[in-house]
């Protein structure tokens, strides 16, 4: 029944149907014509903002002009250095210590050290009487007390316990030692006290310089040397003893007779075991390059240097001055303490009655020395 409605209905109702179709198609069509063209706008306006630049306005008007001023390189701070210390080393002088107490460079320069010299039992006497006087008063007033023993001829030959030997007699003698005793009891003190034993011992013999003919005197030498450290230590134990040489050894060599140069591995014993090694310089011609050799060589046995005493032999104030010069000057000294100079005395002032040798030496005192 419902088929047979629907086909009359069709029949019936076929052009209108047919129309509505066409009516609703046509509508699809409009539809989607108008969604196309809208899409198609909105696309075109989003290229053209994408696209879009800003363009500077140019003015006309007139910029007034600017000077740069130039760039200025910043410099950077100046690295400090620390200051290097100057070397130093200690200063003396002195034939005898009462009277360079009041000479003129002690009182305006650095000179700690005052030295006094021992010749011979006759000293003694006079000495004695600075053991309550002078010696007191030189410790207590900070300086440090120097001694140096020397003895003068004759040579002779005389019986050694090693034998016969040739040389002078005192400092091989029983009575050296003796005398020493007392001379430590004098020297004793709240103070450092160096002694230089013997200087210019090797000229104490017959025959100068030499190992070889010399032996038994040398060896006696070098017992005595022992039993007066000893001394010094029991009797003045702040005291600091060594054996002083003459410091024109340096200057040559002799392997024949074991001179010069070959002498010094004789006494390699002798100068291990003082407390400080010691020289003397006093050539007459100059001394700076030998003051160098002596205490490389001396040093070379790692005890502390001293040059005991200092003086052109021949009192030339030219090599004096020439000596001074060189001798006072940042490389020398350096040198000197880089090889183990601790210590240095002049042997009076004989030589700075000249202002400008006085000078001289004041300035490099006052500058170098501790």
């Amino acid at each position: 029944m419902l088929y047979i409605f629907l086909l009359r209905f069709y029949s019936m109702n076929r052009k209108i149907l047919l129309k509505g179709l066409i009516v609703f198609l046509i509508f699809i069509c409009l539809l989607i014509i108008v969604f196309l063209v809208r899409n198609s706008d909105s696309k075109r306006f989003n290229s053209q903002k994408v696209n879009l630049k800003i363009q500077p306005a140019i003015s006309t008007a007139k910029v007034p002009s600017h000077t740069v001023p130039p760039t200025i390189p910043l410099t950077p701070p100046a690295t400090v250095v620390p200051t290097k210390p100057l070397p130093k080393i200690i200063f003396g002088i002195g034939s005898q210590a009462g009277p360079a107490m009041d000479y003129r460079l002690v009182q305006e320069a650095p000179v700690r050290m005052l030295t006094s010299w021992y010749n011979g039992t006759k000293d003694l006497e006079w000495m004695q009487v600075q053991k309550n006087d002078l010696i007191p008063r030189l410790y207590a007033k900070g300086y440090i007390v120097h001694l140096i023993t020397w003895t003068d001829l004759p040579e002779e030959t005389i019986e050694t316990p090693h034998g016969q030997a040739c040389g002078r007699p005192y400092p091989v003698s029983n009575q050296a030692v003796e005398d020493m005793r007392q001379l430590a009891q004098i020297y004793n003190g709240n103070g450092p006290l160096y002694v230089a034993l013997f200087t210019e011992f090797q000229t104490f013999t017959c025959t100068d310089n030499n190992w070889i003919g010399n032996e038994n005197y040398y060896q006696t030498l070098k017992d005595n040397f022992r039993k007066i450290k000893a001394i010094f230590h029991e009797n003045a134990p702040q005291s600091k003893v060594a054996l002083s040489w003459g410091g024109w050894q340096s200057r040559y060599d002799d392997p024949l007779l074991k001179g010069g140069r070959s002498l010094f591995p004789y006494f390699e014993d002798i100068l291990r075991e003082s407390d400080f090694t010691a020289f003397q310089a006093m050539e007459s011609d100059t001394n700076i390059q030998e003051i160098l050799d002596m205490t490389s060589i001396l040093g070379s046995y790692k005890k502390p240097v001293m040059l005991a005493h200092y003086k052109p032999s021949n009192g030339s104030k030219e090599v004096f001055d020439s000596d001074m010069k060189r001798l006072f000057t940042d490389d020398t000294i350096q040198q000197l303490i880089n090889k183990g100079l601790f210590a240095m005395s002049f042997m009076d002032d004989e030589l700075l009655d000249e202002e400008t040798s006085y000078q001289l030496v004041k300035t490099g005192i006052q500058k170098y020395g501790k």
